[in-house]
């Protein structure tokens, strides 16, 4: 057994490592990636499809292990799709694609053009809140029901929706989801905080481990994606401005569907730049 399944198994199946005296003992264990545009996946191989990328520097809450593979949480930017027939959209105006009045015969032409969008539909592209109808919905990797079930959303789950495949809905994935990293692609360390207050949080109910750079008016910034989310904290914005942080926060949804999620910071601290890396 190597280094890595050795302490993965001790801090995940209940045990404590137990570092040099003036430290706490470890019950978190975090994961750096270590190459750039790393692929994030469905289960704890290459055939599985991948449901987000991840930048050299990432930081990841370690949950598993398997066969050589690490299981971490989702970041805020993956996403997943949902059927129609089981999310409501909040649309401000109608954006269905066309149908066919009732006794209204369409002009030649059209009707064949209609049933080739219907055969090979495209990706449309929209921003709206969608709202899930049903318990136990299941939240796939791609738009079709042979694809990979990330987890499950129950009825009043307010989302995100970015745009429509066909019969499915993508939607910004809800926190609590989880996929898998080769653990060849992620640098293990133990979680020692500067205080046990990040680790406490963590623990509560909804709270979930963010990490990213603090720019100007508190967005929370990616090399990947850009801005991904806000802080609601408005004092922790303007003291971690510039600076790389790591949070224990609850996530909801910006007050439009144009807008980042919003963080409720819980606990913070500051991740030193590498030497390596240019201000």
């Amino acid at each position: 057994m190597d280094r890595r399944t050795c302490l993965v198994a001790a801090l995940l199946l209940g045990g404590t490592i137990q570092g040099r005296t003036e430290e706490p003992p470890v019950s978190l264990l975090l994961g750096e990636v270590t190459a750039q545009d790393v692929h994030i996946r469905t289960g704890p191989t290459t055939n599985c499809e991948d449901v987000a990328k991840a930048a050299r520097g990432d930081l990841f809450l370690v949950r598993d292990e398997r066969f050589g593979w690490l299981q971490v949480d989702l970041p805020l930017w993956a996403t997943a799709w949902v059927h129609e027939d089981l999310i409501k959209l909040e649309l401000e105006r109608e954006e269905m694609p066309l149908e066919r009045e009732k006794g209204k015969e369409l002009p030649p032409g059209e009707e064949e053009a209609i049933e080739e969008t219907a055969l090979e539909p495209s990706l449309e592209e929209f921003l709206c809140f969608g709202v899930v109808t049903s318990d136990r919905v299941n939240l796939r990797s791609r738009p079709g029901l042979t694809h990979t079930t990330l987890g499950q959303s129950n009825a009043g789950t307010r989302v995100r929706c970015t745009g429509r495949y066909g019969e499915w809905i993508r939607i910004q994935a809800p926190p609590g989801q989880t996929g898998w990293v080769h653990g060849d692609l992620l640098d293990l360390r133990p979680l020692h905080m500067s205080s046990l207050e990040l680790e406490e949080q963590l623990s509560n109910e909804g709270a979930l481990l963010v990490y990213g750079r603090c720019g100007e008016e508190g967005f929370l910034l990616h090399p990947l994606v850009g801005p991904f989310a806000k802080l609601k904290n408005e004092d922790l914005a303007s003291r971690f401005e510039g600076q790389t942080v790591l949070l224990a926060a609850r996530c909801e949804l910006g007050e439009m569907p144009e807008t980042p999620p919003l963080l409720q910071v819980l606990a913070a601290q500051t991740v030193p730049r590498p030497e390596t890396e240019a201000p």
